[in-house]
C-alpha cells in the first residue's frame, strides 16, 4: 500500500492555529491536525506525526489494538509534556488519523473530528466514527484520549482517504468516491484532485491504495455508492 498526501494552506481562519503535517509512504500514511495558540498547533501536529511511526515500530505487544493504544498514549503524553514546557504551547491538541497495512491487515487509528474513508468497487464507506465533539479525546488536551480503531483485511485496488473537517465538509461523498475512482492508478493525481474539488480555504488529504502502481483508471460513468 502506497501513500501520497496534499495540503492547500496551512491556516483554517477565524479561530486558533490549525496546521496540517502528514506522512505518506510505504505501508503507513499519517494525517494530524494541531491546534493551539501560536505555535502550538505546528507544534502538536509535528510531535503526532513524527512520534505515532516510532511508538508504533518499537517493542511491545503483538495484538494491534494494544500496540495502537499505547502508541495514541505516547503522543497524547508527549504534548502534554511539552505544552507545559512553553506558556506559548499550553493548550495545544492534535487530531490525527492513520492507516498502516502489515501485508496482511489494514489497521486504522483515529483521534479527534478527522475521518478515515475506504472506495471499494465503486462503494465509499466512512470506517471512523465522528467523535461527539471537534474537541472530544484530542491528543494533548484535557479530556481523556478517545482511539478509535478499525481493522480490515484489503482488497485489490481498495483506497483509502484521511481527511479532516475542512476537507469532508466542503466536498460530498459521493464526488470523493468518483475522483477516487477515476484515479485509482495514481494516487498523487487523486489526492490533487480531490484538494481542486472543494471549496476550503484549508485542505489536507492522504491517500492510500492496493496495488494501486498496477491499476488503470477507472472509466467517469462508473456507478458511486455511497454508505451512510
Amino acid at each position: 500500500m502506497e501513500f501520497t498526501a496534499v495540503t492547500f494552506t496551512g491556516f483554517a481562519r477565524g479561530g486558533p492555529e490549525s496546521l496540517f503535517r502528514f506522512r505518506a509512504g510505504s505501508q503507513l500514511g499519517i494525517l494530524a491536525v494541531g491546534r493551539g495558540s501560536f505555535s502550538g498547533g505546528s507544534v502538536a501536529a509535528e510531535i503526532a506525526v513524527d512520534l505515532l511511526p516510532l511508538a508504533l515500530s518499537s517493542p511491545g505487544p503483538s495484538d494491534p489494538a494494544q500496540r495502537w493504544n499505547l502508541a495514541g498514549v505516547r503522543v497524547h503524553e508527549a504534548i502534554r509534556r511539552a505544552s507545559c514546557v512553553d506558556p506559548f504551547y499550553r493548550g495545544m491538541e492534535a487530531a490525527f488519523a492513520a492507516a498502516h497495512f502489515d501485508g496482511h491487515q489494514v489497521v486504522v487509528g483515529n483521534v479527534g473530528p478527522n475521518r478515515v474513508y475506504r472506495v471499494r468497487e465503486g462503494t465509499i464507506s466512512q470506517l471512523t466514527a465522528d467523535p461527539v465533539d471537534e474537541h472530544s479525546g484530542a491528543a494533548g488536551g484535557e479530556r481523556p484520549l478517545q482511539l478509535d480503531l478499525v481493522r480490515f483485511t484489503p482488497a485489490h485496488r481498495d483506497q483509502l482517504l484521511l481527511c479532516p473537517p475542512e476537507t469532508y465538509r466542503s466536498i460530498h461523498k459521493s464526488l470523493l468516491a468518483e475522483i477516487m475512482m477515476q484515479e485509482a492508478g495514481d494516487p498523487q493525481a487523486c489526492a490533487r484532485e480531490i484538494a481542486n474539488s472543494t471549496s476550503a480555504e484549508a485542505v489536507a488529504v492522504v491517500v492510500g491504495g492496493i496495488d494501486s502502481s498496477a491499476g488503470r483508471r477507472g472509466s467517469s460513468g462508473a456507478a458511486v455508492v455511497v454508505e451512510d
